[in-house]
Protein backbone atom coordinates (compact mmCIF):
# COMPACT_ATOMS: atom_id res chain seq x y z
CA UNK A 1 0.00 0.00 0.00
CA UNK A 2 1.65 3.16 -1.17
CA UNK A 3 1.72 5.75 1.52
CA UNK A 4 3.60 9.12 2.41
CA UNK A 5 4.00 11.38 5.74
CA UNK A 6 2.64 14.94 5.17
CA UNK A 7 3.03 17.14 8.41
CA UNK A 8 3.65 14.23 10.65
CA UNK A 9 0.28 11.76 9.50
CA UNK A 10 0.46 8.69 7.48
CA UNK A 11 -2.05 9.13 4.20
CA UNK A 12 -2.49 6.37 1.73
CA UNK A 13 -3.10 6.74 -1.81
CA UNK A 14 -3.18 4.59 -4.82
CA UNK A 15 -2.16 5.38 -8.54
CA UNK A 16 -2.93 3.31 -11.57
CA UNK A 17 -2.43 3.98 -15.39
CA UNK A 18 -0.32 6.27 -17.35
CA UNK A 19 -0.36 9.54 -18.95
CA UNK A 20 -0.84 13.29 -17.90
CA UNK A 21 -1.74 13.27 -13.98
CA UNK A 22 -5.32 13.15 -12.66
CA UNK A 23 -5.65 13.75 -8.95
CA UNK A 24 -9.08 12.17 -7.34
CA UNK A 25 -10.42 13.71 -3.74
CA UNK A 26 -12.95 12.13 -2.19
CA UNK A 27 -16.04 13.29 0.12
CA UNK A 28 -16.59 13.19 3.44
CA UNK A 29 -16.89 9.78 4.76
CA UNK A 30 -15.35 8.61 1.45
CA UNK A 31 -12.23 7.08 0.47
CA UNK A 32 -9.84 7.01 -2.59
CA UNK A 33 -12.26 3.51 -3.12
CA UNK A 34 -14.90 5.69 -4.03
CA UNK A 35 -13.36 6.23 -7.15
CA UNK A 36 -12.77 2.50 -8.40
CA UNK A 37 -15.06 2.61 -11.47
CA UNK A 38 -13.64 6.27 -12.72
CA UNK A 39 -10.23 4.89 -11.81
CA UNK A 40 -10.90 2.37 -14.13
CA UNK A 41 -12.48 3.90 -16.96
CA UNK A 42 -9.45 6.55 -16.92
CA UNK A 43 -6.56 4.74 -16.42
CA UNK A 44 -6.05 3.69 -19.81
CA UNK A 45 -5.71 7.28 -21.18
CA UNK A 46 -4.02 9.18 -17.47
CA UNK A 47 -2.11 8.28 -14.56
CA UNK A 48 -4.44 8.57 -12.21
CA UNK A 49 -3.85 9.15 -8.10
CA UNK A 50 -6.35 8.90 -5.59
CA UNK A 51 -5.89 9.83 -2.07
CA UNK A 52 -7.26 8.92 0.97
CA UNK A 53 -7.68 12.44 3.17
CA UNK A 54 -6.69 12.13 6.93
CA UNK A 55 -9.02 10.93 8.92
CA UNK A 56 -10.41 8.68 5.95
CA UNK A 57 -9.90 5.55 4.22
CA UNK A 58 -6.35 3.94 5.04
CA UNK A 59 -4.93 7.32 6.21
CA UNK A 60 -4.03 7.88 10.03
CA UNK A 61 -6.60 9.98 11.91
CA UNK A 62 -4.81 13.00 14.25
CA UNK A 63 -7.09 14.22 17.07
CA UNK A 64 -7.52 17.25 14.85
CA UNK A 65 -6.73 18.79 11.43
CA UNK A 66 -8.00 21.11 9.63
CA UNK A 67 -8.59 22.33 5.64
CA UNK A 68 -5.59 23.72 5.56
CA UNK A 69 -4.13 20.39 6.27
CA UNK A 70 -6.01 19.00 3.73
CA UNK A 71 -4.77 21.25 1.26
CA UNK A 72 -1.04 20.93 2.14
CA UNK A 73 -1.52 17.27 2.17
CA UNK A 74 -2.44 17.57 -1.68
CA UNK A 75 0.29 19.68 -2.29
CA UNK A 76 2.70 17.52 -0.14
CA UNK A 77 1.31 14.14 -2.53
CA UNK A 78 2.00 15.97 -5.66
CA UNK A 79 5.75 16.61 -4.25
CA UNK A 80 6.30 13.39 -3.50
CA UNK A 81 5.02 11.99 -6.90
CA UNK A 82 6.87 14.56 -8.83
CA UNK A 83 4.10 16.16 -10.08
CA UNK A 84 4.35 19.53 -11.53
CA UNK A 85 1.33 19.87 -13.26
CA UNK A 86 -2.02 17.69 -13.05
CA UNK A 87 -6.13 17.51 -13.31
CA UNK A 88 -7.57 18.06 -10.07
CA UNK A 89 -11.04 16.79 -9.40
CA UNK A 90 -12.96 17.00 -6.52
CA UNK A 91 -16.53 15.69 -5.36
CA UNK A 92 -18.21 17.11 -2.21
CA UNK A 93 -15.38 17.75 0.53
CA UNK A 94 -12.86 17.07 -2.02
CA UNK A 95 -14.52 19.96 -4.02
CA UNK A 96 -13.31 22.48 -0.86
CA UNK A 97 -10.08 20.58 -0.97
CA UNK A 98 -9.85 20.81 -4.40
CA UNK A 99 -10.41 24.69 -4.89
CA UNK A 100 -8.03 25.36 -1.69
CA UNK A 101 -5.60 23.31 -3.76
CA UNK A 102 -6.16 25.50 -7.17
CA UNK A 103 -5.74 28.84 -5.23
CA UNK A 104 -1.99 27.67 -3.42
CA UNK A 105 -0.84 26.68 -6.21
CA UNK A 106 -2.87 27.33 -9.66
CA UNK A 107 0.24 27.03 -11.81
CA UNK A 108 0.24 23.15 -11.11
CA UNK A 109 -3.40 22.86 -11.49
CA UNK A 110 -4.40 22.60 -15.56
CA UNK A 111 -8.01 21.82 -15.08
CA UNK A 112 -10.30 21.84 -11.93
CA UNK A 113 -13.10 19.90 -12.10
CA UNK A 114 -15.83 20.19 -8.98
CA UNK A 115 -18.63 17.55 -8.61
CA UNK A 116 -21.34 18.82 -6.14
CA UNK A 117 -19.58 20.94 -4.53
CA UNK A 118 -19.84 24.63 -3.76
CA UNK A 119 -17.64 27.81 -3.11
CA UNK A 120 -14.60 27.23 -0.71
CA UNK A 121 -15.03 30.79 -0.61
Amino acid sequence: MPSFISNGIELHYEEEGAGFPLVMLHGLMGSGATFKNEVNQSKSHYRVITLDSRGHGKSKKPSQYTWKDHIQDVIALLDVLGIESCYLLGVLMGGYIAQGVAIAIPQRIKKLSLIVSKSNG
